[in-house]
């Protein structure tokens, strides 16, 4: 075996290395930017993972201490930041201020023509009333600018050489290719044309350019007016029923499906039986088409009595708590603790709320406000049920007469003892087995 590894060849790579795993780790950083702890740094499952409990710490009660304490969180992989809790950042903000800050540069510049106009009417101060009024009128423009008309567009060189040859080139393509389809003459005389562009000189080209026309204008889209129904679509609508009844009458076993499919193919067979002049007459004919009806606005919002006031919120169906960050504070300045437990195979902790006076662990803020913090719990508009009390329950079901699980399954006891067996009554002798033992 040793002899085989002395002789390998030289040019064989040796086993790639296996990939080392990414160092991902949530951590909280202070205003400074010293790190105050590491929240999460073990993610089996990876990026996704990460970031999945990246949200979740950002919205928990973690999150909500830590922008308070203007902390900032952060997910990290190997030490570079790709999600972050913190505000944008100044450089940012500047760079989208900008293009407004250009755009007022740009309307409060004068424009050059008409300051030029009106320094040349007033030159030596002689020129006559009229030319200073026009000075006078030329300096109030510049101060107020106005939209330059745009002006109007060329066609490309290419373009204009494209539209003067492609029949011809189409008409070659064609011949050559008799069988092709309209897509593929499509691309086919594209190719050609772009080819034969390439083969065109400098001069030859720029001609094409300079000869190339103006583009044409498009005209503004008329408003669309009432529209009529087609020929065919009144003639429809005004023999499907009796054409239904024929289909039904001579096919009863039909689905519904087929008796739709077998209608329509009836109705547009008696439409081409139809000479042109009746067709004619029919479309003649035709109503208009309704206008749909617009969709109703939404309701506005209903408002507080007092003007300027903001629109009323809904209110919740479930309790909920009203401020957790003051909250979670009050909790700390008491006493309470928070105990942790990691769950198997996944990076989510299980929290449970202990109060410093003992008794049960709470799991949930809204818990810990409804037993100690009344004011912070917002209360839902769903109606909630009480409970009946299980000792009120056995009452009205003995009340009414109904018998308990032991009652009906041992029958009735007697302080507890259970009640005798009841002796069964002698069964009648059998005439057949005496008949016979004798």
């Amino acid at each position: 075996m040793a002899a085989v590894v002395a002789n390998a060849p030289a040019d064989v790579a040796p086993a790639p290395a296996a990939p080392k795993e990414d160092a991902i780790d949530i951590v909280q950083i202070d205003a400074e930017g010293a790190v105050v702890k590491t929240l999460h740094d073990c993610f089996p499952a990876g990026w996704m993972a990460a970031r999945t409990e990246f949200g979740k710490v950002r919205n928990s009660d973690i999150g909500l201490v830590a922008k308070a304490d203007n902390n900032v969180l952060q997910l990290r992989v190997n030490g570079v930041v790709k999600m972050s809790t913190a505000p944008a950042t100044a450089k940012k903000a500047k760079k989208r201020s900008a293009a407004p800050k250009k755009t007022a540069e740009k309307a409060e510049k004068p424009k050059k023509a008409k300051v030029a106009k009106a320094v040349a009417v007033v030159v030596d101060g002689e020129a006559p009333a009229a030319d200073a009024d026009a000075a006078a009128d030329a300096a109030d423009a510049a101060d107020e600018p106005e939209a330059a008309a745009a002006a109007p567009k060329k066609l490309s060189g290419y373009m204009h050489y494209s539209a003067q040859n492609r029949d011809a080139v189409k008409a070659e393509v064609a011949a050559a290719n008799p069988d092709a389809t309209k897509k593929e003459m499509f691309a086919l005389v594209a190719k050609a044309l772009g080819v034969g562009w390439k083969a065109l000189d400098a001069d030859a080209k720029k001609k094409w350019g300079d000869d190339a026309p103006e583009c044409a204008e498009k005209a503004p889209k008329a408003e669309a007016g009432p529209k009529k129904l087609s020929g065919f679509m009144y003639y429809s609508g005004e023999n499907r029923a009796a054409v239904k009844a024929e289909v039904e009458a001579a096919n009863p076993d039909a689905t519904k499906k087929e008796l739709f499919a077998m209608t329509g193919k009836a109705v547009g067979a008696a439409w081409k039986a139809l000479d042109a002049d009746a067709q004619a007459k029919w479309k003649a004919d035709a109503p208009l088409i309704k206008p749909k009806e617009e969709k109703k606005a939404p309701k506005e919002k209903k408002r507080k009595a007092d003007e300027g006031g903001e629109a009323e919120k809904k209110k919740p169906t479930r309790d909920s708590v009203s401020d957790k960050a003051a909250l979670l504070a009050a909790m700390t300045s008491d006493g309470w603790t928070v105990e942790e437990t990691a769950r198997a195979n996944s990076a989510h902790k299980d929290r449970l709320f202990v109060n410093p006076a003992g008794g049960k662990k709470l799991r949930s803020m809204l818990e810990v406000a409804r037993a100690s913090y009344p004011d912070f719990v917002v209360e839902g508009t769903a109606e909630k049920k009480e409970k009946a009390p299980k000792k009120a329950k056995v009452a009205e079901a003995a009340a009414a007469g109904t018998k308990s699980i032991d009652e009906y399954y041992l029958g009735a006891t007697v302080s507890g003892a259970p009640a005798a067996k009841k002796t069964d009554a002698a069964e009648p002798e059998n005439p057949f087995l005496s008949a016979a033992s004798e």
